[in-house]
């Protein structure tokens, strides 16, 4: 949510001549909570990566073990590379179960490959890559743990700018492994009024296609319209 806050205070700035692209302070704050009428988040990685390894280890230990070994051996390697070389060292980000990719729930590998356009791929442009050390902060990186103090902040600035803040919806898949649904109804939890919602029989990836990608659109636009118009 802040990172989005930040991107759209940005964008804003950059269309106003009077006004700089930076703000500081209390005018960055009351800044952004002008811009923000409403927000939605959908599938978000709210666990950490620590959290989300032992919902994959626990689904099937005989292919998560031997492979979570693999992954942990591959960041160690390239932490002690960048020491000593000064170079990073890549991983895999996506790859098959049983690999050492970051990302190999059942699903991620196709999932997450189906999300960079085949040409991007064949371009050079993008590469499955995720440096070691990038890998390790991810391992301790739990953003639930910053909704409280977000929520503090924005009812700190919520009360001298409105009566209220913004309306929020979290969306959730039942079946997602990366980014398990648990978390993210504890964040709507924190979060006075917020709604949420449960996608049935559904992965991380899943709501980008087909019929899910036409539900959550649906109840998107349905709480866009509730409370914005």
């Amino acid at each position: 949510v802040v990172s989005v806050a930040l991107q759209l205070l940005q964008s804003s700035n950059a269309n106003d001549d009077d006004r700089t692209t930076t703000l500081d302070g209390e005018e960055e704050e009351e800044g952004i909570i002008d811009i923000i009428k409403a927000v939605v988040s959908q599938v978000p990685h709210l666990a950490s990566g620590l959290e989300s390894i032992s919902h994959t280890v626990a689904s099937d230990p005989a292919t998560y073990v031997p492979a979570l070994c693999k992954t942990l051996g591959g960041m160690t390697k390239g932490a002690l590379l960048r020491l000593l070389r000064g170079r990073p060292w890549y991983l895999p980000l996506h790859g098959l179960p049983g690999s050492a990719a970051a990302l190999q729930n059942a699903g991620d590998d196709e999932g997450y490959g189906s999300l960079c356009p085949a040409e991007t791929r064949e371009s050079g442009r993008w590469r499955n890559a995720l440096t070691s050390d990038g890998g390790l902060r991810i391992m301790f990186y739990r953003p639930l743990n910053a909704v409280s103090s977000f929520v503090k902040w924005n009812n700190e600035i919520t009360k001298r700018r409105r009566p209220r803040p913004p309306p929020v919806l979290f969306v959730a898949a039942e079946g997602d492994t990366l980014c398990p649904a648990k978390y993210v109804e504890r964040a709507a939890e924190r979060i006075e009024g917020a709604e949420y919602v449960l996608l049935e029989n559904a992965g991380h990836f899943d709501i980008y296609s087909g019929e899910l990608l036409e539900e959550m659109l649906r109840r998107e636009i349905a709480f866009f319209k509730k409370h914005l118009l």
